[in-house]
């Protein structure tokens, strides 16, 4: 019999600050320091714009705290490894159905080639390794004026669509400036 979990188990949700996870990002970082520079100056707008989106979502739908993923894995050595990966938003439609969001502020050019989905794709497939969720939505919010199409045909979707399995929820920039006033946020 093939072995569809991937590797994954204890699969599971944790919030931000999470002690486990805060140390976890630690070790990360000591490894990998910033060099500061054009990167690190637009990793901490991105986390600015994020927490902006996240605002305007939750005025759609009730977001999770927990969404950092939390997961082991059987390392090529055959140990095991506690792994985090954080998801920019959680939606729990119902005990069986999640949707996950991946926010990307970015260039058309990577909006059309649906830069985020990755990502979505590695979650979604640790999260069915729990063998606790039926159905995961995946949904790309990017952050635009004007909607392009992305992946050929990938559907526009409300916030709170709870149908399709994967499509595009768009941010007008107005709305994020709206949600940075709330949250008090210098953009």
């Amino acid at each position: 019999m093939r072995d569809l979990s991937g590797g994954y188990s204890n699969v599971h949700l944790v919030m931000p600050d999470d002690a486990e996870y805060i140390a976890f990002m630690r070790r990360i970082h000591d490894r990998r320091p910033s060099r500061g520079g054009p990167r690190a100056a637009g990793e901490m707008l991105g986390g600015l714009v994020e927490r902006c989106v996240r605002r305007w979502l939750e005025g759609h739908i009730t977001m999770l705290e927990e969404r950092i993923l939390c997961y082991e894995q059987r390392q090529r050595d055959g140990r095991r490894a506690v792994l985090y990966r954080e998801l920019d938003g959680v939606w729990q439609i119902d005990a069986e159905s999640l949707c996950l969001f991946e926010m990307k502020l970015t260039f058309p050019e990577n909006m059309e080639r649906g830069v985020g989905i990755r990502q979505l794709n590695i979650a979604r497939d640790v999260l069915y390794a729990a063998n606790k969720y039926q159905y995961i939505l995946q949904r790309l919010v990017y952050v635009s004026a004007e909607p392009v199409t992305v992946l050929e045909d990938l559907p526009s979707l409300e916030p709170d669509d709870e149908c399709a399995e994967l499509g595009v929820v768009w941010v007008p920039p107005s709305e994020v400036e709206k949600a940075a006033i709330e949250l008090e946020i210098l953009l």
